[in-house]
């Protein structure tokens, strides 16, 4: 028997599992909210697009697209989760809209970013100046918010 494993359900590289090591060194607040790549999965749902996907279930921060059984959440707080893992799925990934994308959910204090990510690249992210850099390796950064803005 041959097992075929679909490429693009593979979501974590050995740079993931290298950055989650690091996160699960961290003392991260409760108020830690990591916006995450995402993309559709199925039946409306969102789903991961790299290990940022895992600062769930392996660190224990909260995500902005976590795992799909927060379908089952109340409704308002499953909208306003969907809405804004949309806004990230639809997103060219410019800085300028991720910035916005920040700028209207203020909660957000992290991005997971990967090169392999269609809208959170860190090559995209680099220069932005209301972000700063926690950790690299390899293809993923990790950046915290600078928050307010310095406009």
């Amino acid at each position: 028997m041959q097992t075929v494993v679909r490429a693009e359900t593979v979501i974590s590289t050995a740079d993931d599992l290298q950055a989650l090591a690091w996160a699960q060194q961290q003392s991260w607040s409760t108020d830690t909210l990591v916006l995450t790549g995402s993309q559709g999965w199925m039946w409306g749902v969102d789903r991961g697009v790299d290990g940022g996907w895992w600062m769930l279930p392996l660190v224990g921060v909260a995500v902005t697209t976590p795992p799909v059984l927060y379908t089952y959440a109340p409704d308002a707080w499953v909208a306003e989760t969907s809405q804004l893992s949309a806004a990230v799925r639809t997103s060219t990934g410019t800085e300028a809209e991720i910035r916005a994308i920040v700028t209207t959910h203020p909660r957000i204090t992290h991005i997971y970013a990967s090169e392999r990510s269609p809208t959170l690249k860190p090559s995209q992210l680099a220069a932005a100046d209301w972000l700063e850099v926690v950790y690299q390796g390899g293809d993923v950064t990790l950046f915290r918010v600078k928050r307010p803005f310095n406009d």
